[in-house]
């Protein structure tokens, strides 16, 4: 007959193997779960913060869609030193679910970012931000706003968004 204490550590021992299977399993993406432990474990928590230095303006407005019977939110961050008539690239930044445009630049501080990485002899871009609601972007809601004209207003062919 096996002892209680035996019985104990080899149930101990078994939990504990079983465990680092399950655990090196979901790590190596053998079962689903691996963002659930990333979070749990805190490997999703990033504190990354741009080096400090100059950085470019952000401007921010509002213009009215017809497609959303409303006034639309939006922002523009740029390197340091241009202006908004410079012809730069755009990034478009869509924010996500429950945010809005400004939380590309409150939030993520992206134009602090981009100052780092064109002080850095990076080549130089703009971030646009546009406000999304609370639901979802579409290539339809993104045609028929008036972000399409505003971004030709800075040289960048809409189609490129296609």
């Amino acid at each position: 007959m096996v002892s209680r204490r035996t019985f104990l550590l080899g149930t101990l021992g078994t939990a504990i193997l079983g465990g680092a299977g399950v655990f090196a399993a979901v790590e190596e993406d053998v079962i689903p779960g691996r963002h659930v432990l990333a979070r749990v474990t805190g490997a999703c928590d990033i504190d990354a913060r741009a080096q400090p230095g100059p950085v470019g303006n952000v401007t921010s407005g509002q213009f009215g869609s017809a497609a959303r019977q409303r006034e639309v939110g939006w922002s523009l961050g740029l390197p340091p030193g241009a202006i908004p008539a410079d012809p730069l690239p755009i990034v478009l930044v869509l924010h996500g679910r429950g945010a809005d445009h400004t939380t590309a630049f409150n939030q993520l501080k992206l134009h602090e970012f981009l100052a780092q990485h064109v002080r850095g002899g990076g080549t130089p871009f703009a971030l646009a931000s546009v406000d999304g609601g609370d639901a979802y972007f579409s290539c339809t809601w993104l045609a028929t706003t008036r972000l399409s004209s505003l971004m030709e207003t800075r040289s960048v062919p809409y189609e490129n968004l296609r």
